[in-house]
């Protein structure tokens, strides 16, 4: 197994800087060499294997609007990932720990807002979030049976983690479980081209 400061990764140029605080903590603490360059899929992969790549959510909300508002969008960067013999992991951030999908089914509940915002339309302010109401109206079971076929139908997996354990999560991901997740890949990526001609 590699030492941590013995791991060079690749952090996508698009990710925002100050929004994976978290991440590039625990990188730098551990000295994890991370270059920021363009990822042509997800967020993070080893410099030196990109046979597998992370791509992180911030919350199941985001998750909830690439399944439904930009879901051929986000099915399509799995399949051009596929296509080039790259596996997924959908790394999704949340307050509390998710073993599994089932698990998020049963324990999830949509955010609330915690202030009121406003916002301006031609000049007049109007309330755009109000405090206490749901950051978002799904159903939650709907897009864990949409997660749970994307599974499924691609060479993808979804995957949770919390916010302060990310960073480790990530390298979990493609150091420490590499080995299972390229063999479960592996066999996937055979199976799409078998059945696709």
């Amino acid at each position: 197994m590699k030492k941590l400061s013995e791991i060079k990764i690749i952090e996508d140029s698009r990710n925002k800087i100050n929004h994976h605080d978290n991440k590039n903590q625990f990188f730098q603490e551990n000295g994890i060499m991370v270059l920021r360059s363009k990822l042509p899929f997800g967020d993070y992969a080893l410099m030196d294997n990109m046979s597998i790549s992370v791509d992180t959510k911030e919350s199941f909300l985001e998750i909830e609007n690439n399944l439904t508002k930009q879901h051929t969008r986000f099915r399509n960067e799995i399949i051009n990932a596929n296509n080039f013999g790259i596996g997924l992991v959908i790394l999704i951030e949340e307050e509390i720990q998710y073993n599994s999908l089932d698990d998020v089914a049963a324990r999830y509940k949509i955010p609330k807002w915690k202030s009121t915002t406003y916002e301006m339309i031609n000049g007049v302010k109007h309330v755009k979030h109000r405090k206490g109401q749901p950051m978002g109206v799904f159903n939650v079971e709907t897009i864990i049976k949409a997660m749970k076929t994307m599974q499924e139908k691609y060479a993808v997996i979804f995957a949770f983690t919390t916010k302060e354990k990310c960073g480790e999560a990530i390298i979990d991901i493609l150091v420490n479980k590499r080995d299972i997740l390229d063999n479960y890949f592996k066999k996937k990526l055979k199976e799409l081209k078998e059945n696709n001609g």
